[in-house]
């Protein structure tokens, strides 16, 4: 390598990082909005059930979280109440090996807690609108099924609440 090379590959890194730096608020508000759609859908599954609590009540709320190379910032949390269970809904960052976020579902009951993951899968290199529930553990891939993570839908949101209620 000479030092025009040098100089040339200095140049495209620098490019590189100054448009990731210019990417991060609009990665940001995507993961935002990503989380604030997967809960209403979980909030739509549970209030079709004919037993389900009319209104639904919820807590919405904020965290920070420390996501990696962009930063601190805020993101939604939930709560949602089903008669005497809790239900929290905690999102943590989106530099994951190969996912592009995760929220993690918990309910504690008697000092026990149990967990369940919301994934938000990668597709062509870039974040997507699919979802998928795995249980927080890592060992299996989902409360629902073996094999590949069940993709996240009214049933498998349900199934998952039951997961944690069982």
């Amino acid at each position: 390598m000479n030092f025009e090379d040098a100089l040339s590959k200095l140049r495209q890194t620098k490019e590189s990082e100054d448009a990731f730096t210019a990417s991060i608020p609009h990665q940001r508000e995507d993961w935002v909005s990503a989380i604030e759609a997967l809960y209403h859908e979980i909030e739509e599954a549970i209030t079709e059930s004919a037993q389900a609590p009319v209104p639904l009540p919820s807590n919405k709320g904020y965290a920070n979280i420390d996501d990696g190379p962009l930063g601190q910032y805020v993101v939604p949390t939930l709560e949602i109440s089903l008669y005497s269970e809790k239900l929290r809904f905690q999102p943590s960052g989106t530099m994951l090996v190969g996912a592009a976020g995760r929220v993690e579902m918990s309910l504690d009951r008697r000092g026990a807690t149990k967990k369940v993951d919301f994934v938000r899968m990668v597709q062509d290199g870039k974040p997507s609108d699919i979802w998928t529930i795995r249980l927080s553990t890592g060992l299996r891939s989902a409360p629902t099924t073996q094999g590949t993570p069940e993709v996240v839908n009214r049933e498998t949101i349900r199934n998952a609440i039951l997961y944690l209620l069982g």
